[in-house]
């Protein structure tokens, strides 16, 4: 969740909270299962980057474009395919009932995945005809394939639950790495055979079954499909506020597929794809691991009001100290980002990519804030905000596109997120007693470190006119600036001195 000085106390002998507290062996799982999900994500999408810079010098932009349409339809569906019981499995507290739960869930699950996948794949050519592709294009089959993933993603919600629930990340993290593995050999396979787009979506149908198939082998509890009413009821109405929620989230983050991919031409959506990747880097790296510790970790601290607000306060702190630095200097250095990985005829994405990792920080926060609501039981109270930030997002992307490109939709992506979405988010959170003044001056530091990264990368762009220098020397100094701000006044840093005092006096003695 978080290092603070609360959540940082030595362990005592009988491991008893103090009130507003987490107990020590919670937080020493939910460290080790966020590590183990950290790890995993740096690995995947690493691998994933690298594979992307050869991609990019095999497969055009049409092809990229092309596989965008894919994927925006894909993320939708899955945000609203497993009906919330993911969630549902993860929250729940009763270990004695947890495997016919699981049974209960997974037939749910897997029952919505078959039906939204036939429903799916008989709407694809109109579905597909929203994003307005060019005459000729393979995409209507392409997102037929793609769409695959959402039967596997059915198939193993409820042991991805109990996977969360126990917090065995290291579990996931393993068999995440063999999907993502798998998915290379069949992605340069196909491509290097001329396949383009069918490559991208066999890949990521191919290491989703790998994953699954580890995923239920190694799964805590073995789950077998049931059937009980009773809880089916209970399921479905925790689950159905989420599948709005989900929808709500996925229209947000992928409403700018269809716009740009409609207004401005699919090689111009393959650009913007590459470069909404790379600002997606910090949200990417961190939320993933954060979402899979986040909702078990505050579930088990329900009970305790002032425990949830401290480690929220606490984590919200870490991933915003960790990512800002990363979205600053993606935005700062975009034209020498895209110029360097993927080459000359990708850097028009660079004027998008500067807004758009902003805006990932504060997606990166809104979904912590969405894991919190889910883990209290309160996932109905983001809609609002959620229906409030995808209105005015598609009227100003919109007007943004036609009237400044790309440009525009990055910039109305960074206004609606500031101006309307996270005032709103606050109002929601201060139902549960956190307070922006609790937060705010936890970020004073960053913020200081912020400013001193943004005039040293400045210095050095003005110095410098190669792009890979600039890249290179603008991203040491720029970090070694955040840090020489920000480090001194950490807890963690605190923390690791009191650590070594310690084992000093322990070895002078």
């Amino acid at each position: 969740m978080g290092v603070d000085d609360d959540l940082a106390a030595p362990v005592t002998v009988d491991d008893k909270p103090q009130p507003g507290a987490a107990p020590q062996s919670l937080k020493r799982q939910i460290g080790r299962s966020f590590g183990w999900a950290l790890v995993g994500q740096f690995a995947q999408r690493g691998a994933v980057f690298a594979s992307t810079l050869v991609l990019a010098r095999i497969l055009d932009q049409d092809d990229f474009g092309t596989y965008s349409i894919a994927v925006t339809i894909t993320g939708f569906l899955l945000a609203v395919n497993d009906l919330g019981m993911a969630h549902a499995i993860a929250r729940h507290r009763d270990d004695d009932s947890i495997s016919e739960l699981a049974g209960t869930a997974s037939s749910i699950a897997f029952s919505s995945s078959v039906l939204l996948y036939l429903a799916a794949f008989f709407a694809a050519p109109a579905l597909v005809g929203l994003f307005d592709p060019p005459s000729g294009s393979h995409a209507v089959g392409v997102v037929r394939l793609a769409t695959l993933a959402v039967v596997i993603d059915g198939l193993i919600a409820a042991n991805a639950g109990v996977i969360t629930r126990a917090l065995q990340e290291r579990v996931r993290t393993q068999s995440e790495l063999a999907g993502t593995a798998a998915a290379l050999i069949v992605n340069f396979s196909v491509a290097l055979a001329g396949g383009g787009p069918w490559g991208l979506a066999a890949a990521q149908v191919s290491g989703s079954a790998v994953t699954a198939t580890l995923l239920m082998v190694r799964s805590p509890v073995r789950v077998r499909m049931s059937w009980n009413p009773d809880r089916a009821r209970s399921l479905i109405r925790f689950g159905a506020p989420l599948i709005g929620a989900g929808a709500m989230g996925q229209l947000i983050l992928n409403t700018d597929y269809i716009i740009v991919n409609r207004y401005l031409g699919t090689a111009v959506a393959g650009a913007y794809f590459l470069a909404f990747n790379i600002s997606n880097w910090p949200m990417t790296l961190i939320s993933y691991s954060m979402r899979r510790t986040a909702v078990a970790g505050f579930a088990r601290l329900q009970g305790d009001p002032v425990a949830v607000q401290r480690a929220f306060v606490s984590a919200s702190t870490l991933l915003i100290t960790a990512t800002l630095p990363m979205a600053m200097l993606i935005a700062q250095l975009a034209p020498e980002v895209l110029t360097t990985a993927y080459g000359e005829r990708w850097v028009t994405g660079a004027t998008a990519l500067r807004f758009l990792a902003g805006v990932s920080v504060l997606r990166l926060f809104y979904g912590l804030c969405i894991e919190l609501l889910a883990a209290l039981g309160r996932s109905a109270t983001i809609f609002v905000v959620q229906v409030a930030w995808l209105v005015s997002l598609v009227i100003g992307m919109w007007w943004g596109a036609i009237h400044h490109g790309l440009v525009g939709v990055g910039v109305a992506q960074l206004a609606v997120a500031l101006v309307v979405a996270m005032p709103m988010l606050l109002w929601r959170l201060q139902s549960l007693g956190i307070r922006p003044a609790q937060l705010l001056p936890r970020l004073l530091r960053p913020a200081l470190g912020g400013v001193a990264l943004f005039a040293a990368v400045h210095v050095v762009r003005i110095t410098l006119d190669a792009a890979v220098a600039r890249l290179l020397v603008g991203g040491t100094i720029g970090v070694l600036a955040y840090a020489l701000v920000v480090l001194p006044g950490t807890p963690a840093l605190a923390q690791a001195r009191r650590l070594v005092r310690a084992r000093r006096a322990v070895v002078t003695s």
